[in-house]
């Protein structure tokens, strides 16, 4: 994806904030070999077309269904961000040289740099270029971590900017989106922990909205009640990345091994039905935990229906690492419990308030424990000992459902056609 935006866009500060979301970038020779094919692919995905107008713009493919799903009837355009296609009409192509050429009058350098910035298509002036053709009365993301997305909102200010949370956030992820920006981006958040970290000095605590979890609210809506019940759901945080021989993050790969080992160890010792709920469904994901759990856990054909949010419905607790999906279930009525120890790579980003959703020591015996514990727990003991926890990290069912808000929220902004609510 970088080089792709390196090579049409060739905006360095662009390039480091797509850095941020994707990873490490290419050495330069790497990347100078990959010119022509990034250039070819470029082209290949380029709609020599200008997008449809509407009321509503999605910023970046990824995501955009629940919003779509959300947004029901109102009519909605997606802008594709990640080299699925390129809106390369001579519209788009004109207004990002228009852009330019005021970009260069007002630098007031010579002619050579002049020339540059007027022949300089970056990302963030096709973004804005998108933005200015769609016209919509309200831009949403359920990239919320991506930082731009906080930036490029104050050049449009009668446009409401909304971003979606969609995972769980620390404030190592929180601290960069806190800027001072002339049109400040609405956030649905998870719940009030979410509120605490995203709420900057003087930042206006009517633009974050605890809202709960969008694709969990469109499942509620149309769910099936399980057959089957499972004592405890294990939410899979399988990436091929991670188990690899050359993993990004070694030690938080080696914590995820040694989780998955220590429940299979837990189920297998006692008396507890348990489900697993799968990531990605590849083959390589069903074959490694097949390999951990074999027969001991109940593990979904990959052509199953059911999906995690089914499972977790199906189960009384749901234990994971530190996926979002533990959180998710507290929204929905289940205990969770999360195996988190920190690491040279990762710290513990708990507070007082929800250390007891955590087990911080690696051993087995502190995760059997604690497991044991919670699932044994009568509804009495949880609600005193977790219950306001869970509600503190996630709005619940009866207190939100993000889909129904956002359909509301969009549709009073395109009303009133401007941003204010």
């Amino acid at each position: 994806m970088i080089g792709v935006y390196d090579i049409l866009f060739g905006d360095r500060n662009i390039r480091r904030e797509f850095t941020q979301i994707s990873g490490e970038s290419k050495p330069m020779l790497s990347r100078i070999k990959q010119i022509v094919s990034n250039y070819s692919k470029a082209l290949l995905n380029g709609d020599f077309r200008s997008p449809s107008k509407a009321p509503v713009m999605i910023f970046d493919k990824m995501g955009s269904e629940p919003i779509k799903k959300a947004l029901s009837e109102i009519s909605s355009t997606v802008l594709p961000l990640r080299g699925e296609k390129y809106f390369l009409s001579p519209k788009i192509i004109i207004s990002m040289l228009i852009r330019n050429v005021k970009t260069s009058l007002g630098q007031k350098r010579g002619a050579i740099d002049f020339i540059k910035t007027l022949t300089h298509l970056t990302l963030s002036n096709y973004i804005e270029s998108c933005i200015s053709h769609i016209q919509p009365k309200v831009v949403v993301t359920f990239i919320d971590n991506y930082y731009p997305f906080y930036s490029i909102s104050s050049k449009f200010p009668k446009i409401t900017f909304v971003a979606i949370q969609n995972g769980w956030r620390t404030p190592l992820i929180i601290e960069p989106i806190d800027k001072n920006t002339t049109n400040p981006v609405y956030y649905f958040c998870l719940g009030e922990h979410d509120r605490g970290l995203f709420s900057p000095k003087d930042y206006d605590p009517d633009r974050i909205i605890t809202a709960g979890s969008l694709r969990e609210s469109l499942w509620r809506k149309n769910q099936v009640p399980s057959k089957e019940t499972y004592d405890i759901c294990i939410t899979s945080q399988w990436r091929e990345s991670l188990f690899g021989s050359n993993s990004p993050y070694p030690l938080f790969s080696e914590s995820l091994v040694l989780f998955y080992k220590h429940m299979a160890q837990i189920i297998s010792s006692h008396d507890i039905k348990c489900c697993l709920a799968f990531s990605q469904r590849s083959d390589e994901e069903y074959n490694f935990f097949k390999t951990i759990f074999a027969d001991s856990v109940y593990i979904p054909p990959r052509e199953s229906p059911m999906t995690t949010y089914d499972l977790m419905n199906a189960s009384k607790m749901v234990v994971t690492h530190n996926s979002t999906s533990g959180i998710e279930a507290m929204g929905m009525g289940r205990r969770a419990l999360f195996f988190d120890p920190p690491t040279e790579q990762r710290g513990y980003y708990g507070d007082p308030k929800t250390e007891k959703m955590f087990v911080l020591d690696n051993t087995y015996e502190s995760l059997q424990n604690r497991v044991l514990e919670v699932l044994n727990m009568n509804d009495d003991e949880y609600e005193t000992e977790l219950g306001e926890i869970s509600r503190f990290m996630i709005a619940s069912q009866e207190q939100a459902s993000c889909g129904d808000i956002l359909y509301n929220f969009a549709l009073d902004c395109i009303k009133k056609g401007s941003r204010e609510i």
